[in-house]
């Protein structure tokens, strides 16, 4: 039964980044073509013309958000899928476990945290249509309310993160969730000497670290007289485990596109790279992955560690509420 659900919960997961990535496309299409407002730059100058949309900060800010979700859907999906086939094709008995636990302990994630944030990435994709993307007309409409049951199929993701919390972290004696963490900690290994991905690595090992040190926390505190608490704070930890999961995938991706945009522009200066990635559609692929995992870790991912020390403190107000002091009936 667990196997046909995990199953689903992946295929669940897997909806989840279709739409994402689909309200992505669209959303950058049209943000290419809308003609609305002047440069920033071009003051009151009275001769300055209209600009797609996309020169805008803040829609290139939230476009950038798209992408890097998306992308860290993309890896994550091609990894759960390749731990899957290495489960079912390997002979070496240590790879095998190593390598179920690892799918085990991503499932939750996969399915929660993935479509969690479809869900976001599609709201973003309407904000960008602005009005326009609230109407059925526009298809960003009926892919933000396609995202949104996601999260409710093959058990809400209040469940996953109960089973990450109650079944994944203990599991094997926690050897588990260590393995994944080590995982983690193989990639920032391979490249925290990679030119133009040294301060990525040091970020996201910080958080990996810091994940590694809460799990130890919240999973004692889910086995002692503070448990109410602990599941309290299930959600807030599978969306942490989430936010470093994506930072390990598109550092991953980074890692591996530096040295191809060095060969290709000669150098990772910046300049010197926008000039060759104006010519050169691979070179502007390589140099989208390194902005790509900048923008995600150097400016989403420090959000994370305010989440992480409100797991840490622990306030108790979930438990204490009283359920009369939600509103009279």
């Amino acid at each position: 039964m667990f196997r046909m659900m995990n199953e689903a919960r992946a295929f669940v997961g897997l909806q989840g980044f279709a739409v994402a990535s689909a309200s992505y496309m669209y959303a950058l299409d049209y943000a290419r073509t809308r003609i609305q407002g002047r440069h920033l730059t071009a003051g009151k100058d009275p001769e300055a013309k209209n600009v797609p949309i996309i020169q805008h900060p803040d829609v290139k800010r939230q476009l950038l958000n798209m992408k890097a979700c998306t992308e860290g859907m993309r890896s994550l999906h091609y990894y759960y899928a390749w731990c899957n086939d290495v489960v079912h094709t390997t002979d070496d008995f240590q790879v095998k476990a190593d390598t179920a636990a690892m799918v085990e302990v991503l499932t939750p994630i996969v399915k929660g945290y993935v479509t969690d944030k479809a869900l976001e990435v599609c709201s973003h994709g309407v904000q960008i249509y602005g009005g326009y993307g609230y109407i059925s007309e526009y298809p960003v409409e009926q892919l933000m309310r396609d995202a949104r049951i996601f999260m409710i199929y093959e058990g809400t993701n209040g469940i996953q993160a109960m089973d990450l919390l109650g079944r994944k972290l203990s599991m094997n004696g926690g050897k588990a969730f260590q393995y994944f963490i080590d995982r983690m900690k193989q990639t920032i290994e391979q490249f925290k000497d990679t030119e133009g991905v040294q301060d990525l690595s040091t970020k996201v090992s910080h958080a990996v670290s810091r994940l590694e040190a809460l799990a130890k926390e919240i999973g004692a505190r889910s086995r002692s007289e503070k448990v109410l608490n602990a599941y309290a704070f299930a959600h807030p930890f599978l969306e942490v485990t989430g936010d470093v999961t994506f930072a390990w995938m598109l550092l991953w991706r980074a890692g591996v596109a530096a040295p191809k945009l060095a060969k290709k522009a000669g150098t990772l200066d910046r300049n010197a790279v926008a000039q060759t990635a104006g010519k050169n559609k691979d070179a502007a692929f390589y140099a989208g992955q390194m902005e790509t995992a900048r923008f995600f870790i150097h400016t989403l991912l420090p959000a994370t560690y305010g989440k992480m020390d409100a797991i840490l403190d622990g306030d108790p107000c979930v438990e204490h509420i009283q359920d009369l002091s939600f509103g009279s009936k």
